[in-house]
């Protein structure tokens, strides 16, 4: 959704906003780049010289085309086994929408799931905005749709609670905490997503994340309710731009190293030119370090077929500049998210220079 770098909203912003249904249903199995423009046209548009506040930047940016707060969560139940979370509220702009109540320019999508070694659970739910159905606001920050909630306890993103259900099988209810700074990607916030070329430059978003979030709470499943612990990391991200023409999708890893430290790589794929990567390489210490094409080394070591796509589930992948060489495998093959756009977001694990486990997204496939 997204996931620019974690986003497979981008490409449904500009579904929602200039094509035709058929369209939309033609992206979703044939590559959500395959019918976008390259930007939003009567939207803001980033800037290199923006500076990022907080918490007024929690909030939503209706000025802009796409916006997501993305959370992933690598939990172990009292079961004694893994379960892989997933909770994004999106919201998407029209900029030829008109702005009465009912029939105004923001949408809103949200897909909530989890993954159990047995069973998978998913639900998305839309709004239009601006109508109390759903809404992001920052005294005290509150993301919402119908009753899925993310609620903090100040204007601060965290310590916040999470509760959402999905149909009639399972409900969580979680709290958050952390005691860590924020972090800003790219360039403080302003994240190039691919190269500059002819004189353009790269599109971009403004983006930083929460990655060092505990977790603690109850997952009520059709048999039981179990008590869950784990690793969050949180993402909110805004644009008005998407890929260059030709992008075929992109690849995103969130990790939570040993030794307290975090990663963050994306890889966006291309039809005609090199695949891009950036990424951020956060220390134990908290030092934050943008990371580049050249500082990533990383291959395919195995593909499964998963809901009829060959999709690349094993990976070898390095940072020597930071010691980093690991080998990931997902926690269970299928992990498949079948929205409206349909994309695969999941828990991975992985051994070498780290242990740990983090998410993995791959759009476009």
């Amino acid at each position: 959704m997204a996931k620019l770098t974690h986003l497979p909203l981008l490409a449904l912003a500009s579904m929602l906003t200039a094509c035709k249904p058929a369209q939309v249903a033609d992206s979703s199995e044939n590559g959500v780049f395959k019918s976008v423009s390259q930007t939003s046209q009567g939207l803001k548009q980033t800037n290199k010289n923006y500076e990022m506040k907080f918490p007024l930047d929690h909030g939503a940016h209706p000025e802009f085309g796409i916006e997501w707060w993305y959370l992933t969560a690598n939990l172990v139940g009292s079961d004694g086994k893994d379960y892989g979370l997933q909770w994004t509220l999106f919201r998407i702009a029209n900029p030829e929408g008109k702005t009465t109540l009912w029939n105004n320019n923001q949408s809103f999508m949200a897909h909530s799931s989890v993954h159990g070694p047995e069973q998978s659970w998913f639900e998305q739910k839309f709004a239009r905005g601006n109508v109390g159905t759903s809404g992001v606001s920052i005294q005290p920050f509150n993301a919402f749709i119908d009753d899925w909630v993310f609620n903090a306890s100040s204007s601060s993103l965290i310590p916040a609670s999470l509760q959402f259900s999905i149909e009639s099988d399972l409900v969580a209810n979680l709290q958050l905490s952390t005691e860590k700074p924020l972090v800003l990607h790219g360039d403080n916030g302003y994240s190039e997503k691919f190269y500059a070329q002819d004189g353009v430059e790269s599109p971009a978003s403004y983006y930083y994340s929460q990655p060092y979030i505990e977790v603690s709470g109850q997952l009520a499943l059709p048999d039981k309710t179990i008590e869950v612990s784990g690793d969050a990391w949180f993402d909110h991200e805004w644009t008005s731009q998407v890929l260059p023409e030709n992008t075929s999708g992109w690849d995103w890893f969130a990790l939570h190293l040993s030794k307290n430290s975090k990663l963050m790589l994306a890889r966006v794929r291309h039809d005609t030119q090199a695949d891009h990567w950036i990424g951020t390489y956060i220390s134990d210490d908290g030092n934050v370090f943008p990371l580049t094409s050249s500082d990533i080394k990383a291959k395919v070591n195995k593909t499964e077929e998963v809901e009829g796509r060959n999709l690349p589930l094993n990976w070898s992948i390095s940072v020597e500049r930071f010691g980093v060489d690991l080998e990931t495998k997902p926690m269970k093959v299928n992990q498949w998210v079948p929205g409206l756009v349909a994309y695969y977001e999941g828990a991975i694990e992985f051994n070498g220079t780290h242990t740990g486990k983090g998410f993995m997204e791959l759009t476009g496939y």
